[in-house]
């Protein structure tokens, strides 16, 4: 309940005086009944008078008028106006009744009519006598016995002549008419409550003048303990009881059909279980009636009170209090509420953006789709929504640079990995590419030659190539040295003596040419070693020491070169130089024989060029160490030196080196533009024939470089982000059309299986368990909801107070049982009168607004419950909502501008929206009628799947239209279905699974379908199975099915029934009115039969608006395949809610209803493309070329009615009407008159439909309609401009 603020004053204290009342125009019946119409009346002292033959038609029209009147709006108009005041002063003329008496007209078989007056509501003329205070200053004093009968008249009368100025006219005279004071009901209510209702937190909030208001929050459905509810509540609607329990006041509202009435009264039910009042205020008195038949028949009869009926005097049910009763509702809370838990995993959405159900769906939506995607676990887990559209897109972008280079599977240029491209890399590949293939076949060629001639085998792989390659490089050294080193055995142990020879040669050379700077070259063949002898042998004589070195020094004189002077000191020195020379020379003359021929020409002796001989030595140990590594052994190395000097020609390893180097350069160069990586070594071709196929193909394809550099791009991104699974199915060969559905397969079934996996309660589902919970479910909900009842009855009879003959006249109950003895009393009497009795009493009441304000103030209520809060001035309701301590505003429309749900949203008062429509549940739940809107195809993958398994199994199936289920059809009677299939998928989004079951199920049950529920989980983990439950249990019914029609087939026909006697006048309108409530079905059929017997006459309805759930979505959504399912849901929805609608429309309103106020050419296209896809009865206006969709149950041949709305409500263009609707106005317009010209017709037609102004698009419609009742022959023409009705129309 709202509270008021502290430090707040609690007087709302105002220098202000109060509006003066100004709703009524001079000549209003309350000011002046001049011309107006009226029934004199000679009032009995009971209060009764008789009518002539001539008074009694205005008798009953006024009755009539007055019925209307309190049906419609809850206003009774028939009062008896007495004491006539007559006068016309300053500009103002008063011809009115002074006090005005409730009547009402009953008439009895063969008896005239009668009326009787209720002297005890007799009030004074309130806004006459407003006005007279304000114009003139005048108040009358009323006499306190002015209600007690003729007496009363009369002292009125006195009382006013005394009070009246001269020359007014005062009248004894009684007067039938009609009066509207519902106005001045409410004005005299806010003012004699003004300070109650300032003080009031709800109504002195609403603006602005008091307290602020505090709403507290709304509790759950589940919150504290159970609740008393006779009818079917769902989880919102048990949140709008269960505030209005704990005193909370809110806006209940919600389309037709969505449970608020119901709502309500469970509210109301509750709180009179629970021992409160219950103040219910409808604008019609048929809401009124059907509100407190509804309370009556769960629980409350005989305890609702109709203030603007009569004192009901029916016995009250005898109810003993059921045992039990909160335990077992308690147990039904914690039964539902583990149903609920079992149900909401299918349909909570995931971190992925969707629900569970929705991706098993997704998965059998695109069962047709590739399966060549995989998506690991660890994806799945990574994946929220904005990366699975980010992936789509990526998806999308790698198709579209796929088709732009054909196709990547078996691409030429299939190798090259850079993804960049730039306009010179591009030109120095396509040079390179020109001559690259030949190149590569000339290194082939030199191979294979070079191969054959060295007697090696083939070379294939790039290794091999390399190492000849290696190999002909140093070979091709050979043609630099003496080709005799060829022939040696062993080449490492050749060139070791080699060096060892070029050592001491060069040893020996600059020996001989230090010698001969010296000696003559004769002195170098000299005995060097005996000269040295002897001269030191003639050293040791003295005798002879002069002469023998003497001789000597004369014989190695001569040898001296010319000019050399000699020192016999230098002679051992000399001769011992000369000496070594000649042992280095015999040491190299020594090897000569181990290198036998091999030295070939370049040896010269001593004369030999040493250095130019050690270059030939480096040059053949460097090829032979490079062959050694390339072969990697001595004996290899030999054979190849033996067959490169069989040969005799080196030209062959020169060209494939020459070759061989030219190929590797243009590899490489291409392969660090294109950033290709080697692996042509896989090919089944040797290397580099495999290059030039490859070079061969990427010169046929260089115009793509730059696209196939884009598309290595994208394909980058793509898996960067994780799609390498995706590009590995496109480079195998997934077609482009394929890509993006193969993408959403794998996704949509690593998705579901996460999902899975990851919540226990899908992992562990089981389908018996489940259906054996919900079971036990529905048998103690019904158990509940009648003991809840019986609750309700209790409680009320405990309270009530006990009757007793010993009562004090004047007690509470002693003027009850008084009143009730009384034929007609005041029932506002009686609240003045008992107000401690009347709420137990009488503890609901309803009334209409005016109503209730003649409540006396002390009359305060529990609950509220205003209906009609969207169409009730705020102002108004300020009185009505001071009365209760808590507020239900029930909104069934639109709030227009100041009505009493706008102000209240102002000032912050919770709002609970009803959203699932119940009204075609109840449409639906015959079975004739549920097969009859069935349709064959739908928008569920998985029930068209499960449907084409039974259909394989040879049963039929149908689908509801508008929504999700299954209908699979009796085989010995294909029309009538045998069992209804029902999912814990879209539903479950609007309604808790417990609901789903005891809104759905069981009403279907009890309308004779046998019902299969259908588990999500079950079908993704064992689909057979799903198949097979379905099986089994349709064979089931079938039997069963089978046996009932044996069973009704043996039965004893019935008697035949006498026909029923014509009812009397009144009778027969209430089955008129009856046949107006029939099902949509049934009065199709009617309307059908009708026609066809020309008995057509076509009927107004009104004009119901689509209200489609919000569900926002961002414009690229619309193009995504994966939302047509949901945007074809919504046209679906639309087109049954407001059918027939035309296509524009029906477009706009789907995309409003996704948070899409302005759409563009291509986007209304896309959704324009979805609905025609739907499966409804179309139409084609052949003028307008627009486009009508009709229900199924109304297609445009069977359409007979028109729509209207009053002008506020109006929303539609002329566009937007039908020509099939426009011409059933016509019909409308000419019931009952001759020919009518087509202008005036289409006025007429129009204002039919709620339209005040005939504009120039409006009128063609309205003439195009005209044309098409004239072409099915509804009405007929003489001349072309004034038509009539057809004469099978009359």
């Amino acid at each position: 309940m709202a509270r008021l603020e502290p430090g707040r004053p609690l007087l709302a204290k105002t220098a202000k005086a109060p509006e003066p009342f100004c709703g009524l125009a001079a000549d209003h019946p309350l000011y002046d009944m001049t011309g107006k119409e009226a029934v004199p009346l000679r009032l009995s002292e009971d209060g009764t008078a008789e009518f002539s033959a001539a008074e009694e038609y205005l008798a009953a029209l006024f009755c009539a008028k007055d019925e209307a009147s309190r049906a419609q709006r809850g206003v009774p108009l028939l009062y008896a106006g007495a004491v006539m005041l007559r006068f016309s002063e300053e500009g103002l003329r008063v011809n009115a009744p002074a006090l005005l008496i409730p009547a009402r007209i009953e008439r009895k078989s063969r008896e005239p009519a009668k009326v009787f007056v209720r002297f005890e509501d007799a009030e004074p003329n309130g806004p006459l006598f407003d006005l007279l205070r304000r114009r003139f200053g005048l108040a009358p004093k009323w006499p306190p016995y002015y209600r007690e009968g003729l007496n009363g008249i009369k002292a009125a009368l006195l009382a006013l002549k005394q009070a009246v100025r001269p020359g007014w006219g005062v009248y004894d005279e009684i007067a039938l008419s009609l009066f509207d004071l519902s106005d001045w009901h409410v004005y005299e209510d806010g003012l004699s409550r003004a300070e109650q209702i300032a003080l009031h937190p709800l109504a002195g909030a609403l603006f602005g003048k008091t307290q602020p208001f505090s709403p507290a929050a709304l509790p759950g459905p589940d919150e504290g303990e159970a609740l008393a509810l006779p009818l079917f509540a769902d989880a919102a609607q048990k949140t709008a009881v269960r505030a209005a329990s704990m005193g909370n006041s809110l806006i209940l509202s919600g389309k037709a059909g969505t449970g608020k009435t119901f709502a309500a009264a469970n509210a109301a039910l509750h709180a009179l279980y629970a021992g409160k009042t219950v103040l219910y205020a409808a604008r019609s008195g048929g809401r009124k009636k059907a509100f407190l038949d509804l309370l009556e028949e769960n629980g409350a009869r005989g305890f609702c009170l109709d203030l603007g009926g009569e004192l009901p005097r029916r016995e009250m049910e005898q109810v003993p209090p059921p045992e039990g009763f909160l335990a077992a509702a308690n147990r039904l809370k914690d039964l539902a509420a583990r149903c609920d838990a079992m149900g909401a995993p299918a349909v909570a959405v995931r971190s992925c953006g969707l629900r569970f159900y929705e991706l098993v769906e997704a998965c059998e939506a695109l069962s047709g789709a590739p399966d060549a995607v995989r998506f690991s676990a660890e994806d799945a887990a990574r994946v929220r929504w904005d990366s699975f559209v980010h992936w789509k897109d990526l998806c999308g972008q790698l198709e579209a640079a796929g088709r732009a280079v054909g196709h990547p599977a078996g691409h030429p240029l299939l190798e090259i990995r850079q993804k960049f491209y730039s306009k010179a890399a591009g030109e120095e590949a396509s040079a390179l590419l020109e001559s690259a293939a030949e190149l590569a076949e000339q290194a082939q060629d030199a191979a294979v030659f070079l191969a054959a001639q060295w007697n090696l085998p083939r070379p294939a792989k790039r290794a091999e190539f390399e190492q000849l390659g290696a190999m002909a490089a140093a070979a091709a050294q050979w043609e630099k040295l003496p080709q005799e080193w060829l022939q040696a055995e062993d080449m490492a142990a050749f060139l070791a003596k080699v060096k060892e020879l070029i050592a001491k040669g060069k040893r020996v050379s600059e020996t001989r040419t230090r010698l001969l700077c010296t000696f003559a070259e004769p002195a170098l063949a000299a005995d060097a070693e005996g000269l040295a002898a002897q001269w030191a042998e003639a050293e040791k004589s003295l005798v002879s020491r002069a002469t023998v070195q003497g001789r000597l020094f004369k014989e190695i004189a001569a040898m001296v070169r010319h000019g050399v002077r000699l020192d016999k000191k230098q002679i051992p020195g000399l001769l011992a130089a000369i000496s070594a020379y000649q042992k280095d020379v015999a040491a190299l003359q020594k090897l000569l024989p181990e290198l036998s021929g091999l030295l070939s020409s370049f040896w010269k002796d001593v004369y030999t060029d040493w250095i130019k001989v050690e270059g030939y030595c480096r040059t053949a140990q460097s090829v032979h160490d490079a062959l050694m590594k390339a072969l990697g052994s001595p004996q290899a190395c030999t054979a190849l030196y033996h067959r490169a000097a069989a040969s005799g020609d080196l030209s062959a390893a020169k060209r494939f080196d020459a070759a061989w180097k030219r190929l590797a350069d243009t590899r490489d160069r291409l392969f660090g533009l294109l950033d290709v990586e080697d692996r042509f070594d896989e090919s089944d071709l040797p290397y580099p024939l495999a290059l030039a196929e490859a070079f061969s193909r990427w010169n046929a394809a260089k115009g793509m470089l730059k696209e196939w550099m884009n598309w290595r791009l994208d394909r980058e991104k793509a898996v960067d982000a994780g799609l390498s699974a995706v590009v590995d199915a496109y480079e195998q060969g997934l077609p482009h059309d394929g890509l993006v559905p193969a993408f959403e397969r794998g996704l949509y079934a690593a998705l579901a299986g996460h999902v899975l996996d990851g919540d226990p309660a899908l992992r562990e589902f089981s389908a018996a368990s489940a259906n054996a919970l919900l079971d036990g479910l529905c048998e103690l909900d019904e158990r509940v909801r009648r003991e809840s009842k019986r609750a309700i009855a209790a409680a009320l009879r405990e309270r009530m107070p006990a009757p007793s003959p010993d009562e004090l006249p004047y007690s509470e109950p002693g003027m009850f049982q008084k009143a009730m003895a009384e034929r007609d009393p005041s029932l506002y009497r009686m609240f003045e009168r008992m107000p401690g009795l009347m709420p137990r009493r009488f503890p609901a009441v309803a009334a209409s607004v005016a109503e209730a304000a003649r409540l006396p103030r002390s009359a305060l209520f529990d609950l509220v419950i205003v209906d009609g809060a969207d169409a009730l001035d705020a102002r108004t309701a300020r009185g009505l909502l001071s009365r209760g301590r808590a507020c239900i505003a029930i909104e069934r429309g639109e709030a227009q501008n100041g009505s009493l749900s706008e102000r209240l949203r102002a000032i912050g008062l919770p709002e609970i929206a009803l959203k699932f429509d119940y009204a075609q549940l109840q449409a639906e739940d015959a079975v004739s009628d549920a097969a009859r809107k069935s349709v064959r195809h739908t928008e569920s993958g998985v029930l068209a799947a499960l449907a084409e398994a039974l259909g394989s199994a040879g049963w039929q199936c149908r689908f509801f239209a508008g929504r999700p289920g299954m209908l699979v059809m009796n085989r010995s009677r294909p029309v009538v279905p045998l069992l209804c299939v029902m999912t814990d998928g879209p539903e479950l989004r609007e309604l808790t699974l417990s609901d789903r079951e005891l809104s759905r199920a069981q009403p279907l049950r009890r309308a004779g379908y046998r019902v299969h529920r259908f588990w999500y989980a079950r079908w993704w983990k064992d689909r057979d199975g799903a198949v097979g439950d379905l099986l089994e249990q349709a064979q089931r019914a079938q039997r069963e099915a089978d046996l009932e029609a044996a069973k009704r087939r043996l039965a004893p026909a019935a008697p035949k029934e006498e026909p029923a006697p014509k009812p009397p006048p009144k009778e027969q309108e209430n089955a008129a009115a009856a046949t107006m409530e029939k099902t949509p079905g049934a009065a199709i059929e009617d309307a059908v039969s009708a026609r066809a017997t020309g008995e057509q006459k076509f009927q107004p309805r009104p004009y119901v608006q689509a209200s489609l759930a919000m569900e926002p979505l961002r414009p690229q959504e619309v193009f995504d395949p994966g939302r047509a399912m949901l945007f074809k849901a919504k046209l679906a929805e639309a087109v049954a809610q407001e059918a027939p609608i035309a296509k524009t429309l029906l477009v706009k309103r789907v995309l409003a209803a996704c948070g899409i106020r302005r759409a563009g050419a291509r986007m209304v296209r896309a959704v324009g493309e979805l609905a025609e896809e739907l499966d409804f009865p179309k139409s084609t206006d052949p003028d307008t070329g627009e486009t009508f969709f009709f229900s199924r149950a109304e297609p445009p041949e069977r359409f007979f009615a028109y729509r209207t709305a009053s002008p506020e409500e109006m929303r539609r263009d002329a566009s937007e009407i039908p020509r099939q609707e426009a011409a059933n106005a016509v019909c409308a317009a000419l019931q009952g008159r001759g020919a009518v010209q087509d202008i005036q017709l289409a006025r007429e037609a129009a204002y039919l439909m709620g339209f005040l102004r005939l504009g120039a698009a409006l009128q063609d419609a309205m003439l195009r309609g005209v044309a098409e009742a004239h072409r099915r022959g509804d009405i007929a023409t003489d001349d072309g401009v004034r038509f009539r009705l057809a004469k099978r129309q009359h």
